[in-house]
């Protein structure tokens, strides 16, 4: 095939969209890694945007790896698929072995994406789990779910995709939530304060009593924002909605105010652990906080 009637291939990284270059320039650009079998590709006469592990024109062989050692004698009743040892890449890392339900855990739970690789004795080459779905129930956002809630990608008419949000969305939504939490915590807690003293004698108990009922408030004023908010029609705070972020559960399904709560709660391990909770969005395959994991959430940007 000449360059000039190579196809012309988009790509989408780290929530960023590349392209157009031709299918050779692509390959080469997964051969070295700077484009990782999870990203997504779209090309002329194609629908949704897809794993670039799923299309056949962009396979780079990959070589299988050794034969996975026999499953140990189990005296256990369970069909023969259950026992299956199971490989599969994570974030570029080779991972395994693992049994068949093992793994489905690990995929319904978020941990593996389902454009991740896998690899079982018998198969030819890696997979994406995307495309095993005689073996795998794939449970998590579902190509095409971007054309329910509007997402276009710029410059390619008709080509949805889903952009997870990445940090710097984020903390810009983040700051904007800062403010608008402060400003109302800080004038409930002077609510408080005023009927506190009105009420109380000046002694020291008292004004114990009103700085506690302060920090209660900023406390409850938090949990009732995000967990309202997030799992209203809107599917975000204020701040998201003004960066077009919405928060979505692993399906793209709007979540319940039971989830928002535990995701708003989880906020504060990311937040204790030196924020490193919320650095993790830099690297997980999902752009997912240690928060989003916990609570099984995706942020997306629109």
């Amino acid at each position: 095939m000449t360059q000039a009637t190579e196809k012309q291939w988009y790509y989408s990284r780290d929530g960023e969209q590349f392209g157009p270059v031709s299918q050779s320039e692509l390959q080469s650009r997964l051969s070295r890694h700077d484009v990782a079998p999870g990203d997504l590709a779209w090309t002329e006469g194609m629908g949704d945007w897809q794993p670039v592990s799923s299309l056949a024109d962009l396979q780079v062989p990959v070589t299988p790896m050794a034969q996975s050692p026999q499953a140990a004698p189990s005296h256990e009743v369970s069909s023969p698929e259950d026992s299956t040892q199971w490989y599969y890449t994570r974030l570029g890392q080779r991972q395994g072995p693992v049994s068949r339900p093992q793994l489905q855990q690990l995929i319904n739970s978020g941990q593996v994406a389902a454009s991740e690789l896998a690899w079982t004795e018998g198969m030819g080459d890696w997979l994406a789990i995307s495309s095993l779905q005689r073996s795998f129930s794939v449970s998590q956002f579902p190509l095409g779910y971007a054309t329910a809630i509007g997402i276009q990608t710029a410059g390619v008419p008709g080509a949805p995709i889903a952009v997870y949000a990445n940090f710097w969305w984020r903390l810009l939504s983040a700051i904007i939530d800062g403010i608008v939490t402060t400003v109302a915590g800080g004038i409930l807690g002077t609510v408080i304060e005023l009927m506190g003293s009105a009420t109380l004698t000046g002694n020291s108990s008292g004004q114990v009593m009103m700085a506690v009922g302060s920090q209660l408030a900023n406390i409850v004023t938090g949990w009732l924002y995000f967990g309202l908010m997030e799992s209203s029609k809107t599917q975000g705070s204020l701040g998201k909605m003004a960066c077009g972020l919405v928060v979505t559960d692993m399906n793209g399904n709007r979540i319940s105010f039971g989830r928002a709560t535990g995701r708003h709660f989880a906020s504060y391990i990311s937040a204790i652990i030196c924020f490193i909770g919320y650095l993790m969005v830099f690297w997980t395959q999902q752009r997912q906080g240690l928060h989003d994991i916990m609570a099984s959430t995706l942020v997306i940007k629109k």
